[in-house]
């Protein structure tokens, strides 16, 4: 079976985003009180790669005993600049750009509003074929949607003469 329709994940798989995102929260957590000394980056990390950011407020948030909102503010606007400046995976743009020279397609699968200089970096136009970014971006809570919606696109090409 050949697969012509790819779905990819942001974080970590196609952009760097991880290293910013632990910086960014120790920093949040620092700006909230806590000691730099207290805080792992390492527990900070396994709890968003294993699990989720949500998870992370959550958790370092009850451990340190601070409101998950301020948190969850002070985390924002201390990653955001670190985000825009995420390098690529190493290869993603090369095997993006393969998918399409093969005849495939990609989307991307990804529960963040993406900055347009990520996109540069990836390469746009050629790894998406130009789609406009609404039609190829799909968030995490719309799977379901859009596969159901890929499913009756491919019903009815295959109907037509």
């Amino acid at each position: 079976m050949r697969y012509s329709q790819l779905f990819w994940d942001f974080d970590g798989t196609l952009v760097d985003t991880y290293p910013g995102m632990v910086a960014a929260f120790g920093e949040a957590l620092v700006a909230s009180g806590v000691n730099d000394f207290e805080i792992d980056q390492d527990a900070i990390y396994q709890a968003m790669r294993q699990h989720s950011l949500g998870t992370a407020l959550q958790r370092f948030s009850a451990e340190y005993q601070l409101d998950v909102s301020r948190l969850k503010r002070l985390y924002q606007l201390r990653a955001e600049p670190r985000l825009a400046d995420a390098p690529v995976v190493d290869g993603a743009a090369e095997i993006l750009a393969a998918t399409v020279a093969a005849g495939g397609r990609n989307f991307l699968l990804t529960h963040r509003i993406v900055r347009w200089i990520v996109w540069q970096r990836l390469i746009w136009h050629s790894i998406f074929r130009g789609r406009s970014r609404p039609t190829m971006i799909i968030r995490a809570n719309q799977i379901p949607q859009a596969c159901w919606r890929y499913a009756n696109n491919m019903r009815s090409s295959a109907s037509r003469p």
